[in-house]
């Protein structure tokens, strides 16, 4: 079985429904939380199958009031049989992000810890693409003393995957990462082929470089 936790959707407890599968979602229930099974639905609302007090009915209002939209939802499915209609890639990813942020919120009030920088590594395993959560593996990292050229890289993928510009500019500056280079800009590593006509340096012979960039927005 494929069991994927997610905050879903109104429509997506529908199309699980309508897919013949019963979705589980979690409701509050006094101080804490309760699993209801949804096995049908209505214009009115919810069918579903509580474990403590079997049938019962919730209004749309009355669903909505204690589980919330999106709200903690999970959908069991046959691993590699998902019936048609579902949104299997979606919900993956859902799983995915709910997986990484409940690793997340186990590792934040541990601080700056390698117990906590355990609990964020996986975070990331769970959901590569969520920038936020790389985003504070890496400032974990480099507060417990890693290196700018393990922490910098790091920080460039979080930017690149959604987490906040200025948390990224801030962090790359406290931990001394170079500045980014201009779009476009090519690599000294990369010179990329010569200019037509350009004259080609005999073997040997030495190249001096500029004392200043020609351009200061190109400067590190």
């Amino acid at each position: 079985l494929e069991v994927m936790p997610l905050m879903g959707t109104v429509d997506d407890l529908k199309r699980a429904v309508a897919a013949g599968v019963a979705p589980i979602v979690s409701v509050l229930r006094g101080a804490g939380r309760h699993a209801l099974v949804v096995t049908g639905y209505d214009p009115r609302g919810v069918q579903t199958m509580d474990p403590s007090s079997g049938a019962g009915e919730l209004s749309w209002a009355g669903l909505r009031s204690i589980w919330g939209e999106p709200g903690p939802l999970v959908v069991v499915l046959p691993r590699g049989a998902a019936p048609r209609g579902v949104p299997l890639a979606r919900w993956q990813a859902g799983g995915r992000r709910y997986a990484a942020e409940a690793w997340a919120r186990r590792a934040a009030p541990l601080g700056d810890t390698p117990q906590a920088l355990s609990l964020y590594d996986r975070a990331v395993a769970a959901d590569p693409g969520f920038g936020a959560v790389r985003y504070d593996r890496a400032v974990r990292r480099g507060r417990l003393g890693a290196a700018p050229a393990e922490v910098c890289p790091e920080l460039a993928r979080a930017g690149r995957d959604g987490a906040p510009p200025a948390a990224v500019a801030a962090a790359r500056q406290a931990f001394s990462c170079p500045a980014p280079a201009p779009p476009g800009a090519s690599s000294p590593s990369s010179p990329g082929p010569p200019r037509r006509g350009a004259r080609r340096p005999r073997p040997g012979t030495r190249r001096t470089l500029p004392s200043q960039p020609s351009d200061a927005r190109g400067a590190l």
